[in-house]
């Protein structure tokens, strides 16, 4: 093999190397925003530190019918469900929701109730996260089995309202259920 020929193969494998990694990045970066991106929903980093599950999805809403603002993390959990049962109870909620990344501290405000989401079905349970010399910050989770894996959303902000409402247009929009669907290998 000439030398000529193997430089032009070298630089087509990097070329197209390099047309892979844009183009996987550009669909990771495209589904964010647009899952993320309506009228009142901006973006966010992931805040939370690693842990044994991958990153997800965080926005915040900011628009009027969001107060002073929601905050929404949105995440895969692949092999976590009961495969036979979904998410069956609060205690199920309560340990995978993710809440323990918000605060250290939270606290059920009643008991949970199921919820289904586009194909998906599971529960969901409102909560509040205590401050100090401060009324407590609401706080709301979702828990979305589908076979084996696990949907979870964890969302805070001032009004108990403000927060499930929000919570429950942005899991039901269909750029939601896209991300969910594709997070899940659905898609």
């Amino acid at each position: 093999m000439s030398t000529g020929y193997r430089r032009t193969l070298t630089i087509a494998a990097l070329n197209f190397a390099a047309l892979v990694g844009v183009s996987h990045a550009a669909r990771t970066q495209d589904l964010q925003i647009s899952t993320a991106t309506t009228s009142r929903w901006e973006a966010a980093p992931w805040p939370f530190t690693r842990d044994a599950w991958p990153q997800g999805l965080a926005v915040r809403c900011t628009g009027a019918e969001c107060g002073a603002g929601v905050e929404v993390y949105l995440r895969p959990k692949l092999g976590f469900c009961n495969c036979a049962t979904g998410v069956s109870d609060d205690f199920e909620v309560d340990n995978v929701s993710d809440l323990d990344l918000m605060s250290d501290q939270f606290a059920p405000v009643e008991a949970g109730a199921p919820v289904t989401f586009g194909h998906f079905t599971g529960r969901a349970r409102a909560y509040q996260f205590p401050r100090a010399n401060q009324s407590p910050r609401a706080a709301f989770a979702v828990a979305l089995a589908s076979g084996c894996d696990l949907i979870v959303a964890g969302a805070s902000g001032e009004s108990r309202t403000e927060v499930e409402t929000a919570v429950r247009a942005f899991l039901s929009s269909p750029r939601t259920q896209r991300w969910i669907e594709t997070s899940l290998g659905l898609r």
